[in-house]
């Protein structure tokens, strides 16, 4: 507070945050000696932050059971003063742009996947930016169930000599894990088992689960 000849002033120092907006913020002057004389002045907050994000699926969805073939969408929250100008979607740290032919669309503040596939597996996170800054949401994870399929690097020949010993390798992918397998000569259009002594199955933490027949 200050005083100059008949002028008084009195200045505030304030730390805000996001809570404070809209906040009324009220000065007001008094004079003891002169009590009907007081006068005040009231001002409405506003702080300007860069954004605050948050990602969640929607409220439908069941991200515990999302299967190949599902749709799947995902909402971003953002609080921010001025309004964000610009949201950006990522998957695993890129940026993912809207491609309708891939089955990909945003709607708002809202990232659509149609028909997913289980390259669609990974983080997802959006990120706001306002002329206050920018930032981005922690990632929400998707995991996409799918049936067995064999893997492209394994050996499909296996070139063995007459009475040579070999271990045939069947490497695949799936969510969940197989927890079984089942070996069979084909011929001529006709299976015949083979029993499961002759071959296990083992995890490699490089290529995934296997399972390897010893065939002699």
């Amino acid at each position: 507070t200050s005083l100059d000849g008949q002028v008084s002033s009195s200045t505030l120092e304030l730390t805000l945050n996001p809570a404070d907006e809209g906040r009324r913020l009220t000065c007001r002057a008094e004079n003891q000696d002169l009590p009907a004389t007081t006068k005040e002045e009231t001002h409405i907050l506003q702080v300007l932050y860069p954004p605050e994000v948050q990602v969640s699926a929607g409220s439908s969805l069941d991200l515990n059971n999302i299967k190949e073939g599902d749709d799947v969408y995902f909402d971003c929250h953002v609080k921010a003063r001025p309004e964000a100008h610009r949201i950006i979607w990522r998957f695993n740290g890129s940026e993912l742009r809207p491609n309708s032919s891939a089955g990909v669309m945003v709607v708002g503040e809202s990232l659509v996947l149609q028909k997913v596939s289980r390259g669609r597996a990974g983080r997802y996170s959006c990120e706001a930016i306002n002329t206050q800054g920018k930032n981005s949401s922690h990632p929400i994870i998707l995991t996409i169930k799918f049936s067995p399929v064999c893997r492209v690097e394994q050996t499909d020949v296996y070139g063995v000599g007459r009475n040579e010993k070999t271990t045939v390798t069947c490497r695949v992918e799936a969510d969940p894990p197989v927890n079984s397998y089942r070996w069979a000569f084909n011929n001529t259009g006709e299976f015949v088992d083979i029993p499961p002594a002759a071959y296990d199955i083992k995890e490699d933490k490089m290529l995934g689960q296997r399972s390897d027949l010893r065939y002699s």
